[in-house]
């Protein structure tokens, strides 16, 4: 077995443990979820928060739930979304910070963990998405993979697209490897 924890990342922070078993190539997807990461900021870092401003809070929020998933789903992989510098710049920034903070939180589980990063059209295209600017196209698209198997069978239609686009990023390192 190889257990992904898969990311999109962002300050609405999509996860997603996937696994391989390399006898069947099934893929299972044991657990997604959003983190609303200005919630956790305040709750966990909340003197961080009022000491260093509401930036620094959430990267360090982002680092903390890393180093958290990681060591509790014992992960042997982790992967996420690249940034893409579109028309928003700023958007672009963030997300370089949000990648740093996630690093930052593999430092606390290993030292010899590569994050490993997919570009948004490479996620698309790996999990026959067409091209398009509706995110139920990514939903739709994993519902139709044979291999894929979900431990909740309802999480296609609870999770939120942050959290499918998480599963459509550890999916396509399956199908990268």
């Amino acid at each position: 077995h190889h257990r992904l924890l898969a990311i999109d990342p962002g300050f609405n922070f999509g996860v997603a443990i996937v696994e391989l078993n390399f006898d069947d190539d099934i893929c299972t997807v044991l657990h997604t979820h959003t983190f609303d990461i200005f919630k956790v900021a305040v709750g966990v870092h909340h003197r961080i928060f009022e000491i260093h401003g509401e930036r620094v809070a959430k990267l360090m929020a982002i680092e903390t739930i890393v180093s958290r998933l990681m060591h509790a789903w014992k992960v042997s992989g982790i992967v996420s979304e690249a940034p893409y510098l579109g028309r928003f710049p700023s958007s672009f920034q963030s997300l370089t910070e949000c990648l740093m903070a996630i690093r930052n939180g593999i430092f606390r589980y290993s030292d010899e963990m590569p994050l490993i990063q997919y570009d948004p059209t490479t996620v698309k295209y790996s999990v026959g998405a067409p091209k398009s600017k509706d995110k139920g196209t990514v939903k739709d698209a994993i519902a139709k993979l044979d291999w894929v198997r979900f431990t909740d069978p309802n999480t296609l239609n609870t999770a939120d697209e942050h959290s499918i686009d998480a599963c459509a990023v550890g999916l396509t390192h399956y199908i990268k490897l």
